[in-house]
């Protein structure tokens, strides 16, 4: 809405309007009709996706993962997924509550409900939330509630920084990395060494010993 206050938008919007007399929509109008308009517009075009004789046949599983927001609050995201189709579902502010596996799955179970228990077949999530699967499953036995296998097999290689030629390696990456940051003529050569270079997108990378892709990136 604030960008309506910019009166280069409102040429911009009476010229792409092909009137001089063309009036921009009010922010409050963003915000309540035009938003309401989209949004139900938006939500008629997913139902009728979901309704899809495919989609029903075929089945979807739901997502979870936690997040924080700008408040550091604790945020559980909820998507549901059919092969490439990936739609999202509610971001719930989980704050206040005690996140134990009944809670979890009682927002899971909500949300399945919500979809029609026939059209969902799975429930992904994290190994953290794994006392909330035998509940979801004993309400809708149909479900298989697992685990997020690439969550799973980075948690397996996280220990891979406890070999001695990672952990060696990483730490000299640290000091070459220091050194390159604290050294203002080595930086902007390692930059513009970077411009000429195939992986113009590579940056200096902070060694760390719990993600296996930062390891293997750095170790290259």
């Amino acid at each position: 809405p604030n960008v309506l206050a910019n009166p280069w938008m409102k040429l911009a919007l009476k010229d792409i309007a092909g009137s001089s007399s063309y009036s921009a929509p009010s922010p409050k109008q963003l915000l309540t009709t035009f938003l309401e308009e989209e949004h139900q517009r938006v939500k008629k075009i997913v139902n009728g996706e979901r309704r899809k004789p495919g989609n029903t046949e075929m089945g979807m599983c739901l997502v979870g993962d936690g997040a924080t927001n700008i408040r550091s609050d604790p945020i559980l995201n909820i998507l549901a997924v059919q092969g490439k189709r990936v739609e999202f579902i509610e971001a719930r502010n989980c704050a206040g509550y005690v996140k134990d596996g009944r809670f979890i799955a009682d927002m899971f179970i909500e949300t399945i409900k919500s979809f029609g228990a026939e059209t969902i077949v799975a429930v992904l999530q994290d190994n953290a939330t794994r006392s909330s699967w035998p509940l979801i499953e004993k309400q809708f036995p149909h479900i298989v509630a697992a685990p997020c296998m690439p969550h799973v097999v980075d948690l397996l290689l996280e220990d891979i920084g406890k070999m001695p030629f990672i952990r060696d390696t990483l730490k000299e990456l640290g000091i070459v990395r220091g050194f390159i940051r604290r050294h203002q003529a080595v930086k902007a050569a390692f930059d513009q060494e970077r411009q000429h270079s195939k992986q113009k997108s590579a940056a200096l990378i902070k060694p760390c010993a719990v993600r296996f892709s930062v390891q293997v990136i750095s170790v290259n």
